[in-house]
């Protein structure tokens, strides 16, 4: 007692009286009580009582029962079976360690232990032990037909699964009994359950008592018995009342039309027995999304609903908004054709207008992406994120746009307030233009959470304007609570040039990390999109020929001569019987058109692992196989490069991961290269060597993505190399291009921003034109605010006046 009020009380908690720890004690250790007498007073004693030594994490022995599916250094999680199964699972409780906090969770209860205990042996054993002792609520034998308000489920013991016995829980069971309590159910489910059962039978008595159709006995019926024929005794058959002619003063029964459907009401029971074959027919093979169409379809299809009380599932808003989009007419078609009940054209372009998208910053999209950000429970890491920066070329055009009582141009050149008054200064006049391309910034969190934050109508962006606004999107961010740690683009001129202002010095020396300019305690890395970069390595590859050994143009060589040309033997050695070893190769792979050579997967397919098993086994059957071997020592690398950074499954956790050795090897292969290259004198390096702007972004990529990785590892924390590339921002500008607007190839900047915010809502297929394929989508969010708020009969007197 003297040793746990000293703990108590050095911890500020309340100390335990001695009643409760003599009543703890017996659940906890099994003890056995018993009295001594000593100096003429009697005291309680307690036997069993052993104490455990206390050991580290790395050496905690885990009873054999136990399963620990968890282990960090913050964080110890374990898993301790029940006795019990429901519906033939069996229960676990789950022990969570973590900061010093232990959590303890079984099925809907999440209990927290007020004591902070670090991960060792003594309290380990201690909390298992503990919930080893719970006592949980087993609920009540259920009835026949159970309200709908009510769980129910199997339980059983476990090896004993066939002695089960169907139980009913309240919905805000307490889970947890007290441990004297001789209870097996809590005092929640048995008042609960006998209010819905004592509600049910008072209903039934309703629906008993209801008025029911009379039938020809329970009419007032005048018989003359008198009239009526006499029986024959020697028939052996009596005839019956129906058989006779009788005259009956009756009043004359209504006539049912057979033809009329009457409205059938069902009882509690004929419900929930509807609904349980609802779910039968779900589970027995049809497709996920069934139950919500179909039950979307029987609430919204009902006679006599008006149309403003119809209720849509935002999966559905969500599908119905994309096939809006692409075909308003199309659309219109199959709502009309009756097959389904669907939402309505303004509904839709409430939605689509749910936020004024303009541009430059627009707040009302900032605010919305801070609290999407909050609703999704994102995380203060996964607010840390990246910038990704990319340009679309647009249709020039110039739309007058009237909003409320003031009229503007949309079309015309617009880089911020910043960069418009450094060119009127720099043009000594202000001039307009029209925008012939779309600027987008799109925030990507470390976790996964992206953003298209801006958008601002350029033509053809240079690097000071690039500078202005990407630091004015920095400080933006931030005052809506997110940083970002890196900046993404693609290998364009411009953003070249832009990426070499954020430096002092040699790019390579620093790492390609730079200080930022709000915060000079804070980094930022300068990372290069890794699929650009796969993809100026194919091209390279491409334009590399034996037949240039001899006259002008590019040829690969390290040790031995890197050609196209044996990428095209080992694509008809692939062909040349029906099982190829690549399956994913074609002849698009290989005769590449300027809109092809843009197309990611076309460059993965002939630089990951699959190529180089094909070369391989290509090599295997040559007479001189030695001529192979840089091209195969070039796929070796490339396919590194392809494994871990189009791989969004594997995260890492720390630095001591063996892919941070394989990344270091491959860039010290292409770096050793143009070494060996640059310092002979045989060679040059402009016809021998890849182009030094895609050496410079393989050092980008790699070596950026490693010095993130050591800024923000640590504390628990993981990222994942799957989500360094610009995959997202080029499937926006492939729905822009093919799936919104129409058929047209490219949006006007006004038709931009309202896409921007469909594809926000719901993106429901992706379109071919990316350059990512499949492999991107955004994610479907909510609206940001209610739908049609002057229909509210609150905001009435905010209307305009009519002006006289």
């Amino acid at each position: 007692m003297h040793d746990c009020g000293q703990y108590f009380k050095g911890n500020s908690m309340f100390i335990p009286t001695k009643d409760i720890v003599a009543r703890l004690l017996p659940h906890l250790f099994g003890t056995v009580t018993f009295f001594i007498h000593e100096q003429g007073k009697r005291y309680v004693a307690y036997r069993n009582i052993v104490p455990r030594m206390n050991t580290s994490q790395t050496s905690i022995i885990l009873p054999a029962q136990c399963v620990k599916s968890s282990s960090m250094d913050t964080e110890f999680k374990l898993k301790i079976p029940m006795m019990t199964l429901i519906n033939g699972q069996q229960e676990y409780v789950e022990v969570l360690f973590n900061n010093d906090k232990v959590k303890i969770i079984v099925r809907k209860l999440t209990i927290e232990v007020g004591l902070n205990l670090e991960v060792c042996q003594i309290n380990v054993d201690g909390v298992v032990h503990l919930a080893s002792m719970m006592k949980f609520c087993n609920g009540m034998e259920a009835a026949d037909n159970e309200s709908s308000g009510l769980d129910v489920n199997e339980l059983s013991k476990l090896h004993l699964e066939n002695s089960g016995s169907r139980r009913v829980w309240s919905k805000s069971c307490k889970t947890l009994l007290v441990w004297s309590t001789k209870k097996e159910v809590c005092d929640t489910c048995i008042n609960s359950i006998k209010i819905n059962r004592k509600r049910k039978g008072t209903n039934m008595n309703k629906l008993v008592n209801m008025k029911k159709p009379k039938v020809l006995g329970e009419q007032n019926i005048n018989i003359n018995v008198s009239k009526l024929p006499q029986v024959d005794e020697n028939i052996n058959k009596p005839k019956v009342l129906g058989e006779q002619n009788i005259n009956i003063n009756a009043p004359e029964l209504p006539q049912v039309d057979e033809n009329k459907n009457p409205d059938i009401k069902l009882t509690v029971e004929d419900h929930n027995d509807m609904a349980n074959i609802l779910d039968q027919i779900v589970e027995r093979g049809a497709p996920e999304k069934f139950k919500i169409i179909f039950e979307s379809q029987l609430k919204n299809c009902r006679e006599g609903l008006e149309v403003h009380q119809r209720r849509w599932d935002p999966q559905i808003i969500s599908v119905c908004l994309a096939l809006y989009l692409r075909s308003p007419r199309g659309y219109e078609d199959f709502k009309k054709s009756g097959l389904l009940v669907l939402p309505s054209k303004r509904l839709l372009q409430y939605y689509k207008n749910s936020i004024k998208q303009t541009t430059c910053f627009n707040e009302d999209n900032l605010k919305w992406m801070k609290q999407e950000a909050t609703n999704k429970q994102v995380s203060e890491f996964g607010k840390h994120g990246g910038l990704i920066i990319d340009e679309m070329s647009i249709q020039d055009d110039l739309v007058i746009q009237k909003t409320g009582d003031s009229w503007s141009l949309v079309g015309m050149v617009d880089m911020d307030s910043t960069n418009n008054n450094i060119e009127i200064i720099s043009n000594g006049k202000k001039k307009v233009q029209l925008a012939t391309h779309a600027l987008q910034f799109v925030f990507h969190g470390l976790t996964g959470f992206r953003w298209p934050v801006a958008y601002f109508g350029s033509n053809t962006a240079t690097a000071h304007q690039l500078c202005s606004t990407y630091w004015k999107c920095v400080d933006v961010l931030d005052e809506h609570g997110f940083t970002v740690d890196y900046m993404m683009a693609d290998g364009a001129s411009t953003n070249r040039a832009f990426t070499s202002m954020l430096f002092s010095s040699n790019m390579r020396e620093q790492k390609f990390k730079f200080y930022d300019v709000f915060d000079m305690n804070h980094s930022m890395c300068a990372i290069q999109d890794i699929m650009h970069v796969l993809k100026r390595i194919r091209n390279n590859v491409e334009s590399s020929k034996l037949e240039n050994s001899t006259k002008q143009g590019r040829y690969l060589y390290l040790n031995q001569p890197i050609v196209w040309d044996y990428w095209l033997e080992c694509f008809h050695f692939n062909n040349q019987n029906g099982f190829g070893i690549h399956k994913k190769l074609t002849e698009d792979h290989f005769t590449l058109t300027p809109a092809s050579k843009m197309r990611n997967q076309l460059a993965l397919d002939v630089l990951d692992k699959n190529m180089l098993f094909l070369m391989k086994s290509y090599q295997v059957t040559l007479h001189d196989p030695e001529r192979l071997s840089s091209a195969i020592l070039l796929l070796e690398h490339t396919s590194i490069l392809t494994d871990i950074f189009c791989n969004c499954n594997q995260p890492i956790f720390s630095l001591c991961d063996s892919r941070f050795q394989s990344l270091n090897n491959a860039l010290k292969f292409f770096n050793d290269w143009e070494k060996n290259i640059t310092d002979s004198v045989l060679y040059m390096a402009s016809k021998n060597l890849i182009t030094h702007e895609t050496r410079d972004d393989i050092n980008s990529s790699v070596t950026g993505f490693i010095s993130l990785c050591e800024l923000m590892l640590g504390k628990g924390n993981s990222i994942n190399p799957g989500y360094f590339n610009s995959d997202i921002i080029e499937n926006l500008f492939g729905q822009q291009r093919g799936i919104r607007n129409g058929l047209n190839s490219n949006p006007t900047l006004k038709q931009y921003g309202p896409s921007n915010t469909a594809i926000i809502l719901g993106q429901c297929s992706v379109s071919n034109k990316s350059n990512s394929g499949k492999s991107a989508s955004f994610f479907s969010a909510s609206v940001p605010c209610a739908l049609n708020t002057v229909r509210n009969k609150c905001n009435s007197n905010k209307k305009r006046p009519l002006r006289l």
